[in-house]
């Protein structure tokens, strides 16, 4: 959900960011005649009843990392995920419609997309691209919706390529 802040940052204080890191996160969750780059087989008439139940399917194609596994496992015992409780916080989030502030936004982003994503068809990054000559779109191979936590190494460089490249990073 961490990509729906960020656009709604973009939307209401565009002027606090200055570069935004989009991982697999498509702009738009509910899937349309003419946008099909939305969450699993969700559309405006079957959402309500997708949320109420968590996917069936692996958000990695090969597992979290082990080092950050080991991080991240004590979190999620101490604090694991109530969907009953976050029900309309999931609701909202998939109905929220974000394509024309990617459109219309100044700042620098980029966009990585799982091409093996069980959640979002990873063509999502490239139409972003192709709508913003501010936005750049890395496609991430043999990986799942985890990016960062199912390939840390190549997505962190990744990452510094594209921080290094806008003179975000010292050479």
């Amino acid at each position: 959900m961490g990509g729906s802040i960020i656009y709604n940052l973009l939307k209401i204080k565009p002027q606090i960011i200055d570069i935004a890191v989009i991982i697999d996160q498509s702009p738009y969750m509910l899937n349309t005649k003419s946008w099909h780059y939305g969450f699993m087989n969700f559309t405006l008439g079957n959402y309500q009843d997708l949320t109420l139940l968590a996917p069936q399917v692996h958000e990695t194609l090969h597992g979290i990392d082990s080092s950050v596994m080991t991080e991240l496992l004590p979190t999620k015992i101490a604090y694991p995920f109530d969907r009953k409780a976050n029900l309309d916080l999931l609701q909202e989030h998939v109905q929220l419609d974000w394509r024309t502030i990617i459109k219309r936004s100044s700042q620098k982003m980029i966009i990585f997309a799982a091409e093996k994503s069980p959640y979002y068809p990873f063509q999502f990054a490239n139409w972003m691209a192709e709508q913003n000559p501010q936005i750049t779109a890395s496609i991430v191979p043999n990986c799942g919706h985890d990016i960062m936590a199912e390939v840390p190494q190549q997505f962190n460089q990744l990452l510094r390529h594209f921080l290094l490249l806008n003179h975000y990073l010292p050479q």
